[in-house]
């Protein structure tokens, strides 16, 4: 099983997901070419991928969903609402109404050689997911764009092998950032976006549990955050339980892949 980052941060989104011959794309938030570019970089055919998993409907996430559609002509999966979202905007154009296919959290799906589990994050979207594949012995999780954590998507993490979970933002720079109060409020509130501190806080718990976990680092807010941050906070947390040198913390980042993890 393999995974890269293709792009992650407020901007943009997109991950690549293998399992044997399999491959998975999770939002296509950047442009189709920036994805192609990406994948052929890493030794992978862009024709090749099976499946497009979208979380919810919010341009920074679908982007370029519907070029992708049009050209490769692979199933695109997402709750229904947020299908019905998609088609009705006029940035992602038409995409073939049999190509969408609705999907619901707490349910299993099958794409060849992976197992796709939603689950049902807190986003101020319609219906949003977040996504959970194996290949039957690893586990990938993506869990962004979420105000808080539940338990059942604590112990994703916990059976995960590679977890990108979000630390969008520093609460001190979202405070005292240009943003009006009532985004400010949206973002900080339980259907918003995990902060920095939230995300040191889960992982300090979820990596006693499960200390081979690697984590990436996603889903960075420009104005509110800064690479830095996030990794220092979080690994200052996560080091009041665990020494530093035995946890596998990772940044995504905005305009660029991370390297291939094979697990």
């Amino acid at each position: 099983m393999q995974f890269c980052s293709l792009a992650s941060g407020s901007n943009g989104n997109s991950y690549y997901i293998r399992c044997g011959k399999t491959g998975v794309l999770v939002d296509i938030g950047i442009t189709t070419k920036r994805v192609e570019t990406a994948l052929r970089e890493i030794g992978a055919d862009p024709a090749e991928v099976r499946a497009v998993l979208i979380t919810h409907e919010h341009s920074d996430h679908v982007q370029g969903v519907g070029v992708w559609a049009r050209r490769y002509r692979v199933p695109i999966l997402a709750s229904e609402r947020t299908l019905q979202a998609i088609a009705a905007m006029s940035s992602t154009g038409n995409i073939p109404p049999e190509l969408l296919y609705p999907i619901q959290a707490g349910r299993r799906y099958y794409a060849e050689d992976v197992t796709i589990e939603p689950f049902a994050p807190f986003h101020d979207a319609v219906d949003p997911l977040g996504f959970s594949l194996t290949d039957g012995e690893k586990r990938v999780t993506i869990m962004t764009d979420t105000g808080m954590v539940s338990e059942q998507m604590l112990e994703f993490l916990k059976r995960s092998d590679l977890a990108v979970l979000e630390s969008n933002y520093d609460v001190r720079m979202l405070m005292n950032g240009p943003y009006p109060p009532i985004l400010k409020k949206r973002i900080h509130s339980n259907v918003g976006h995990l902060s920095n501190v939230d995300c040191g806080q889960i992982l300090k718990t979820i990596l006693q549990i499960n200390p081979e976990l690697i984590v990436y680092l996603g889903h960075l807010s420009q104005e509110n955050n800064t690479p830095e941050l996030a990794y220092s906070t979080v690994r200052d947390i996560v080091a009041e339980a665990l020494p530093p040198e035995s946890v596998d913390i990772r940044l995504t980042h905005r305009g660029a892949r991370t390297e291939v993890v094979t697990l």
